[in-house]
């Protein structure tokens, strides 16, 4: 089941040119059997996705959300599978982990080292589940290095598109050893492992 994990739209994404249903017909299009909507700071409502999931069925459309630390030199974590209010930006990465922990969900670093040079000690203490290694917002030169990042802290690497524009979706994705068809299912399955990430280049890597 392939799955762009990192996507958004001009409803809730102020930087995005992508409608929700735009984004969703140029996935089908690209082949994609799912996605997960991860806007800066702000959820789909439950009823939203629910109209979704209805008129794109079978394709899937997840729960997501990119939070941003500013307290932590605006790191940007994607999380997975937890319909809950907004997630603070005032949160150091210790709090946000554990909240992502008790509600169930995945966490995952996004597109590490735009903003800082060097590894935030507070991951290598406490890695996240995963970290992206390809999107439109990874320069391809970086991949070595978040490779032996992700080895050091002993997490798996993620492929998503953060697309922003049509152009961008596709770009990468992970593809899941089975379908699933609920927020639970699908972080049951990223917590396993059971996927693999397809690179820019559409090469399993």
């Amino acid at each position: 089941m392939k799955i762009d994990l990192h996507t958004h739209t001009i409803q809730r994404s102020y930087c995005s040119a992508l409608d929700e249903e735009v984004l969703i017909r140029c996935a089908i299009q690209e082949g994609l059997d799912g996605l997960a909507i991860t806007d800066h700071g702000r959820l789909v409502p439950k009823k939203k996705l629910e109209e979704l999931n209805e008129k794109f069925h079978p394709f899937r459309v997840f729960t997501g959300v990119e939070v941003t630390l500013v307290s932590d030199s605006y790191q940007d974590y994607i999380i997975i599978g937890i319909h809950k209010p907004v997630m603070a930006s005032d949160w150091t990465y210790d709090i946000l982990l554990k909240y992502v922990r008790d509600n169930g969900g995945y966490i995952f670093w996004a597109h590490p080292f735009r903003y800082l040079g060097f590894m935030p000690p507070e991951l290598l203490a406490d890695p996240p589940d995963a970290v992206e290694i390809h999107s439109t917002n990874i320069r391809t030169e970086l991949t070595p290095r978040i490779k032996k990042v992700a080895a050091q802290m002993g997490c798996r690497t993620i492929g998503a598109s953060d697309a922003h524009n049509i152009k961008d979706v596709g770009y990468s994705y992970i593809d899941l050893e089975k379908n699933v068809t609920s927020d639970a299912e699908l972080v049951a399955e990223l917590k396993k492992g059971a996927f693999e990430v397809i690179s820019p280049q559409n090469e399993k890597g």
